[in-house]
């Protein structure tokens, strides 16, 4: 199949450790003869004569383990952190293609990279009217993204906890601030993740503009109530501390007066 999809690619050597039963039995190596390819196993006991395959192998065990870790999704799915992982690599520049990814030497384009997400992050898919219990129930479920479809850019596939199977979805919208463990379900707005954000970074700036900010919620209000009354406070603090620091210099002043411990001129 790979030979008629590229077809001035040629597979022409079959390279694998010496593994009983993996690769070296007959049916796999009949394909083998009757394609034309040479089938080259390793020695026994020499994992490194294979290390170009066996590298490459650490490096997607790597991506996988840290993309299980962030998503604290349940263990059965390795095998799709793997597959992800190895996606993922296909569209990353590499400096042995010289800063090309391996799916633009292979393809001849760069790759298309805006469908991508983070692995494990919530997401709400639509579900079809078949599937829903009544017509004033959800018309959307919470699932988990955990790999890709091929070359399709509008397919993913997703994770559906309460039935155990993964299924394959378009209709679909992400959060990718809400992982695995965490319930997308207690955000005010799922469907609207920007809003938080583009209020903070709205405030941040007007306040280095010097620049009243309006807020938008009871919560800031309420926030900003306390801060007020804090930085109030502070000020009160902080002239109350210079009042008696100038009480105790007039103290001392007075002490040297009445002792005449010291000689004390005017100032011109």
């Amino acid at each position: 199949m790979l030979e008629l999809k590229f077809q001035p690619h040629r597979i022409t050597r079959f390279r694998s450790d010496n593994g009983r039963g993996e690769y070296n039995n007959i049916e796999f190596l009949s394909i083998l003869k009757e394609s034309g390819i040479s089938f080259e196993p390793a020695p026994p006991y020499t994992p490194h004569k294979n290390g170009i395959s066996k590298r490459m192998i650490q490096t997607h065990n790597m991506k996988a383990r840290a993309m299980m870790l962030d998503c604290q999704l349940p263990s059965i799915l390795w095998a799709e952190a793997i597959n992800t992982a190895n996606y993922l690599h296909a569209q990353s520049p590499t400096a042995a293609n010289k800063g090309m990814t391996p799916y633009q030497k292979l393809y001849g384009r760069k790759p298309e990279v805006s469908h991508l997400r983070r692995f494990g992050c919530s997401a709400y898919r639509l579900l079809p009217a078949s599937q829903r219990r009544g017509k004033f129930t959800a018309c959307v479920e919470v699932v988990y993204m955990v790999g890709y479809v091929h070359d399709s850019t509008t397919l993913w596939r997703l994770w559906d906890a309460d039935r155990k199977h993964v299924i394959l979805a378009s209709n679909v919208r992400f959060d990718e601030f809400a992982k695995g463990h965490e319930p997308a379900n207690m955000r005010l707005d799922p469907f609207d993740f920007e809003k938080p954000a583009a209020n903070a970074s709205r405030q941040d700036d007007a306040s280095r503009q010097g620049n009243p900010v309006a807020l938008s919620t009871p919560e800031d209000a309420n926030v900003a109530d306390v801060n007020a009354i804090e930085a109030s406070r502070q000020v009160d603090s902080d002239a109350s501390r210079q009042d008696d620091a100038g009480r105790q210099v007039d103290a001392d002043m007075r002490w040297c007066y009445d002792t005449a411990s010291y000689n004390l001129r005017k100032r011109p």
